[in-house]
């Protein structure tokens, strides 16, 4: 679940399913139709009309913004790759963690158009992925695994 300030927010979940809500969560409302079949593991709202979400099998979906809307479209980051978080540490650079038999992470620095490869340095799954700036993260995943960089990855 994310929201961009009090009230405005995205939910995903398994077989596709996005939820929104304009009222704090309050009420929420399934968007229709859906945009895949695919589980949906990680969402992230940057703005009113700005959101990302991954998920199996690559499943990239982000949103673009016609009137009075916001409409969401699939992209896929590669088939074998199970994503399950991501994380934008400002307008500009975030991460997504999941695996391809060992952990994987993917870095962008255009705002999440454009997804690179990390060296991971880890045999397990990723699960979650959180940075307090563009430089300094965690990611957590299988067997205990905690890894941290100071360098944004690199």
């Amino acid at each position: 679940m994310a929201f961009a300030g009090a009230n405005d927010g995205w939910a995903v979940g398994e077989g596709g399913v996005i939820l929104g809500t304009h009222d704090g969560g309050v009420s929420w409302y399934v968007v229709q139709p859906s945009v895949t079949s695919l589980s949906l593991r990680g969402v992230v709202r940057r703005s009113p009309t700005r959101a990302l979400a991954v998920g199996a099998q690559g499943s990239s979906l982000f949103t673009t913004a016609p009137v009075d809307s916001a409409q969401w479209n699939l992209a896929s980051l590669g088939a074998s790759n199970d994503l399950h978080a991501l994380f934008m540490a400002n307008d500009q650079t975030g991460y997504i963690v999941g695996s391809n038999g060992p952990g994987l992470v993917l870095k962008s620095v255009d705002g999440g158009s454009n997804w690179a490869p990390q060296v991971s340095n880890s045999a397990q799954q990723l699960n979650d992925v959180w940075f307090v700036d563009g430089l300094r993260g965690w990611a957590v995943g299988a067997a205990g695994r905690i890894m941290h960089t100071s360098k944004g990855g690199n």
